[in-house]
C-alpha cells in the first residue's frame, strides 16, 4: 500500500475503514516528512494528538519508510538514546531479553565502519515510577561488546509506567551530552499501557529535539495511538507479539535511521549512424541488502520513439542494464521511454528517470564510379551521396583497390584534393574492385565507404581476328516507327565501319529484335558491304514487334544462341544493344553474368529522347558500364570507332621509361618511344600528336602536348621522394581504325634530405656534436640512408672521422684535440644502393676550452710562514680577468 509518498504492507484483515483511519493520522502526523533528509517535520497539532482511534496493525513487522527522491549520506554523526521500560509487568527474563536487544541494536548499526566525528554514540535510560541514566553518551567505536557488561548490569526498577515522565526527562538530560550536530534517533520500547498523564508540551518540545523517534511495542496492552502520536516521528510504529520477536526490529530501526534507498539512471552510450544504446545504473543504500536489488526490482521495459526498422520495445531483467536499438535513421534524437515494473511488497526509497533522450550520429555515404579505363589503368571519382555536397566534411579519404596489383594499391586524399584516383599497373581484362572509405573531423559524424567494380580492358591486339557482331535492337512499342528505322539504319552504318571488303577474315552479323518475345532477323558473314545485307535489313522495317520491354528475357535468347557456337578464341564477340533503358521485368544478374562471361565486349547505345529511363537495365547491358545516347547519325562513326579499337589489326603501341639521371627531388624526366604495326606506316598516319600526363599533379605544367620529334618531357614542382604515374597516349587522327595502346609507368622523385649539426658539448680537448634531417622522419629511412658520416677539420684539413649507423644515437664525440681551437664538423650520408637521394651535408664550427697550466714553486720559508711563487702557461693568460686565482 503506498500514500504521501509512504509505502508499507497491508494484511488481507485490514477493513477499509481500517485503512481509511490510518491514512488519515498518518497524513496529519508526518505530512511534513517529505524529504529523506534530516530536517525535523512539523510537530503534530492539538488536535491530531487528541485524535484517539484505537487501531493496531497487524502483528509481526512493519514500517514506513522515509520518502525521498535522493538518499541521505550514511556517514553521518549518530546518537541513539534507547529509552527502556523497567516496569514490574516485565519479568526477569524478558527484561534480560530487552537489555540483549539493545546491545543488537547497536550492532545493526555497524559502529566500527564509522570513523572520526561520524561515530556511534549511546546512551541508555531506565523508566518506571522514576528515571535513571544507565549509559551517559558513551561512543561505540567498533561493537557494543565494548557496552555490554554495563547495559547487562542494569538492575530493573519494576514499579509503574510514567512513559510521559520518562520522555521529558530524556530529552532535558540529553541536552547536555548529545551532539548538537549529530542524527539524534530516540528509542522507546514498552510493554504496556501509559499510568501518568500525556503532556502535550513534553510531546512537542520531544518532536523538535529529535531528528527521529522510534516507538517499538511488545504485547497484547500496548497503545497503538500513544505509541503513533507521542512516540513516533518519520516512522510507524514497531509492534512484536512478545520479547523473543524484539529481535527481527533491529533491522527495522537501522532502516528507519538510514532506510533503503534505490536510484536508477540511464546513460546514452556512444552511439552509431543506425544504433543507440543506454546502460541503466541502479544504486542501493540498504543496511540489509546493500547487494540485493533484484529482491527489489524485478524487470523493466524500454521503448523507443520515432521507432526504426528492427526491434522497438524491450523487456529486460533488472539485471541486464544495457539496451540497444538498431535500425535508426542516422542524426536523429530518440527517445527512449522507461517503466520500472512496481516492486514487491516492501518500503523503500525510489527514484528513476522516465524517460531519456539519445541522438544517433551524422552519417555521410560515399559513392564510387568507374571514370577512365585502360588495358592498365582505372581511373575513379567518388562523391557523398545526396543534393549536398559534403566531401568538405571529411578529413581524409582512402582509396584501396583488390586485387592488389596496381603500383599504388591505397591512396590517400584529404577534402581539399581532387576526387579522382588513378590506379597504373594493372592487368589487363581484370575485375576490380575499388573502396573508398573517409573519416570525418566531427567524431559524431559516421562515414560509411563506397565501392564499384571495374574491369580493365582487353590488351587490343595487332593481329586481325574473326569478328562475331551481334546487334540486340529494342522493337517495343515505346519506340516510335521513324527512332525504329534510325536504328536499323544505324546498324548498317557500323557494319559498313568494320570496312568487310579489307577484311582477311570473317565478320559475322546476328541481329536480333526484342520487345515481349525475340526474333533472329539476320544471321549473315559479310564479305563486301553492308549493301549485301540492305535489302534484308529494310525488309525488317515493317516487322517491329511492338509489345512490352523485355531486355532480360532477349539476352538470355542471345545467350542460348551463341551456346550453340564453338567458341575456340578465334572470334572476338561483340554484343551491341540499341533501347530507350525500359523494361517490363524483372532484373536477372544470372543471365547477365553469363552474358558477360561471353562477349568480350558489350556496348549498349540509348535511343533519343528517352524520359522513363532505368539506369540498371543499361549497366546491366554493358561492361564498365559503356553507354552512349545516340543523339543524331553524325555519331555513328564515333561508335564504330570505339568498337573497331579494340579488334583491328592496325595498332600503335607507345612505351615509356623514366630517366633517374636527369630527375631530381622536384622533378622527373620520361622518354617514351612508338612502334606502328604495320610498321610501312608512318606514326602521323594514325595520331596528331602524343599527350604526356602525370598524377598526383605538380605546381608546374602536369600535361604535355608533343610533336613526335620530342621524345623526352620534364615534370617540375614535384614532391621528394614521391611515386608519380606518368602516362603517354596520344590524339589520334580522324577516321583512322586502329588499336592505340597507351603507355604508363611509376617514376619516384629523388629524395631530398638535409643536415643539420648542433655543437653540444666540449672541453679543451673534447667536442660533441649532434646531428639531424631535415624532414625528420628520413633519419631511420634505411631505404635511403646506410650510414651517416662525420668529419672533423681544422682549416680545412682533416682531423678524424667516424661512422654511425641509423640505429645508432646521433651524437659523435671526438676527443685529443687541441685546446682554444676551431674545428669544423661536416655530416653527410652514405646511401643505400641504388637509393635516389639529394644530399644537402650539416656544417658547425665548435671550439675546444682554453687550457690554463698552473706552476707553484716555494720562495721564502720562516718558522711561520711560507712565501710561494705561482705563474701561467701560457704567461698572456695570467692577467686576464676571466682567470679567478685562490691559494
Amino acid at each position: 500500500m503506498a500514500f504521501g509518498g509512504y509505502s508499507f504492507e497491508t494484511p488481507s484483515s485490514y477493513t477499509a475503514s481500517h485503512i481509511s483511519d490510518a491514512k488519515r493520522r498518518i497524513a496529519v502526523s508526518y505530512s511534513a516528512s517529505q524529504n529523506c533528509s534530516r530536517q525535523t517535520p512539523s510537530s503534530v497539532t492539538s488536535s491530531a494528538a487528541k485524535r484517539r482511534i484505537d487501531i493496531r496493525p497487524p502483528r509481526g513487522f512493519h514500517h514506513v519508510s522515509i520518502p525521498a527522491e535522493d538518499c541521505p549520506p550514511q556517514q553521518v554523526a549518530l546518537d541513539l538514546i534507547f529509552l527502556i521500560d523497567g516496569s514490574d509487568s516485565i519479568n526477569d527474563d524478558n527484561f534480560t531479553l530487552i537489555k540483549n536487544w539493545t546491545l543488537s541494536a547497536v550492532n545493526r548499526f555497524e559502529p566500527a565502519k564509522r570513523f572520526n566525528e561520524t561515530r556511534l554514540q549511546v546512551t541508555v535510560v531506565q523508566y518506571s515510577e522514576t528515571f535513571v541514566t544507565e549509559l551517559d553518551a558513551v561512543r561505540v567505536e567498533n561493537s557494543s561488546e565494548e557496552i555490554r557488561d554495563i547495559v547487562l548490569n542494569i538492575t530493573q526498577m519494576k514499579e509503574g509506567t510514567k512513559t510521559y515522565g520518562a520522555l521529558a526527562f530524556v530529552r532535558d538530560i540529553t541536552t547536555k551530552t548529545l551532539r548538537h550536530d549529530a542524527y539524534k534517533v530516540l528509542i522507546t520500547m514498552t510493554d504496556g499501557r501509559v499510568n501518568d498523564v500525556r503532556n502535550e508540551t513534553t510531546v512537542d518540545r520531544a518532536k523538535n529535539y529529535f531528528d527521529l523517534m522510534v516507538a517499538v511495542g511488545v504485547g497484547e496492552d500496548i497503545e497503538w495511538d500513544a505509541l503513533l502520536d507521542d512516540f513516533s516521528k518519520g516512522v510507524m510504529p514497531i509492534i512484536t507479539d512478545n520479547f523473543v520477536s524484539l529481535k527481527n526490529a533491529t533491522g527495522s530501526i537501522a532502516e528507519a535511521v538510514n532506510p533503503v534507498c534505490i536510484g536508477a539512471n540511464a546513460t546514452c552510450l556512444p552511439s552509431t549512424d543506425s544504433t543507440v544504446s543506454i546502460e541503466l545504473g541502479i544504486c542501493t543504500r540498504d543496511p540489509g541488502n546493500s547487494n540485493k536489488i533484484t529482491t527489489l526490482l524485478s524487470s523493466y521495459t524500454a521503448s523507443v520513439t520515432p521507432t526504426g526498422r528492427d526491434v522497438n520495445a524491450f523487456s529486460n531483467s533488472i539485471s541486464d542494464t544495457t539496451v540497444i536499438f538498431t535500425g535508426l535513421n542516422p542524426n536523429t534524437v530518440f527517445t527512449i521511454d522507461l517503466d520500472f515494473l512496481p516492486p514487491v511488497p516492501r518500503s523503500f526509497n525510489f527514484k528513476a528517470p522516465s524517460n531519456i533522450n539519445c541522438t544517433t550520429k551524422d552519417r555521410i555515404d560515399l559513392e564510387v564510379k568507374c571514370e577512365n579505363v585502360t588495358e592498365s589503368s582505372l581511373c575513379i571519382s567518388y562523391s557523398t551521396v545526396g543534393s549536398t555536397n559534403r566531401i568538405n566534411d571529411v578529413r581524409v579519404f582512402s582509396v584501396e583497390i583488390s586485387p592488389p596489383d596496381a603500383d599504388e594499391n591505397l591512396i590517400t586524399k584529404t577534402s581539399t584534393d581532387d576526387e579522382l584516383v588513378m590506379f597504373t599497373g594493372l592487368n589487363p581484362n581484370t575485375a576490380y574492385t575499388v573502396t573508398v572509405s573517409g573519416v570525418a573531423d566531427d567524431t559524431e559524424i559516421v562515414v560509411t565507404s563506397g565501392s564499384t567494380t571495374c574491369t580493365t580492358r582487353v590488351t587490343p591486339t595487332c593481329e586481325e581476328k574473326a569478328i562475331g557482331l551481334t546487334f540486340l535492337i529494342d522493337g517495343s512499342d515505346s519506340i516510335e516507327e521513324s527512332k525504329y528505322r534510325v536504328f536499323i539504319n544505324w546498324t548498317l552504318t557500323v557494319i559498313d565501319a568494320f570496312k568487310p571488303q579489307e577484311r582477311e577474315k570473317d565478320l559475322r552479323i546476328d541481329v536480333v529484335q526484342f520487345s515481349s518475345t525475340q526474333r533472329r532477323e539476320l544471321n549473315r558473314t559479310v564479305t563486301d558491304s553492308a549493301n549485301e545485307i540492305r535489302r534484308e535489313a529494310e525488309a525488317i522495317y515493317d516487322e517491329q514487334l511492338r509489345s512490352g520491354t523485355k531486355p532480360y528475357s532477349a539476352l538470355q535468347y542471345v545467350n542460348e544462341m551463341e551456346a550453340g557456337r564453338t567458341d575456340d578464341g578465334s572470334e572476338y564477340r561483340i554484343l551491341v544493344t540499341i533501347t530507350d533503358g525500359n523494361s517490363t521485368e524483372p532484373r536477372d544478374m544470372s543471365i547477365v553474368n553469363t552474358a558477360r562471361a561471353i562477349f568480350p565486349r558489350m556496348l549498349l547505345f540509348q535511343g533519343l529522347d528517352v524520359e522513363d529511363v532505368k539506369q540498371e537495365v543499361l549497366s546491366d547491358l554493358t561492361h564498365n558500364s559503356e553507354v552512349m545516347r545516340v543523339k543524331n547519325l553524325t555519331v555513328l562513326p564515333n561508335v564504330a570507332q570505339s568498337i573497331l579499337d579494340q579488334i583491328h589489326e592496325d595498332c600503335v603501341i607507345i612505351a615509356v621509361a623514366c630517366e633517374p639521371s636527369n630527375s631530381t627531388d622536384t622533378s622527373v624526366t620520361v622518354s617514351y618511344s612508338y612502334t606502328t604495326y604495320p610498321s610501312t606506316r608512318d606514326i602521323a598516319y594514325y595520331l596528331q600528336n602524343l599527350i604526356v600526363t602525370i598524377s598526383p599533379t605538380g605546381t608546374s605544367d602536369n600535361r604535355f602536348v608533343k610533336n613526335f620529334d620530342e621524345l623526352t618531357s620534364s615534370f617540375t614542382g614535384l614532391s621528394p621522394n614521391t611515386n608519380y604515374a606518368i602516362t603517354v597516349t596520344g590524339t589520334k587522327v580522324t577516321k583512322r581504325y586502329f588499336a592505340l595502346v597507351p603507355a604508363s609507368t611509376n617514376c619516384r622523385t629523388k629524395a631530398h634530405i638535409q643536415l643539420d649539426v648542433k655543437c653540444e658539448s666540449k672541453n679543451d680537448n673534447t667536442l660533441s656534436v649532434s646531428y639531424s634531417t631535415m624532414p625528420a622522419g628520413l633519419a631511420t629511412d634505411s631505404t635511403l640512408i646506410q650510414s651517416y658520416q662525420i668529419t672533423i677539420s681544422q682549416n680545412g684539413d682533416k682531423v678524424n672521422s667516424v661512422t654511425r649507423t641509423i640505429a645508432e644515437q646521433r651524437i659523435a664525440t671526438f676527443s685529443e684535440l687541441n685546446a682554444n681551437t676551431v674545428y669544423t664538423i661536416t655530416v653527410t650520408i652514405v646511401p643505400t644502393p641504388g637509393a635516389e637521394v639529394i644530399v644537402i651535408p650539416g656544417t658547425v664550427n665548435c671550439s675546444t676550452t682554453e687550457r690554463v697550466n698552473l706552476f707553484v714553486q716555494c720562495d721564502a720559508t720562516t718558522d711561520s710562514a711560507i712565501t710561494v711563487v705561482y705563474s701561467t702557461n701560457p704567461p698572456a693568460v695570467g692577467t686576464d680577468s676571466y682567470i679567478q686565482v685562490s691559494i
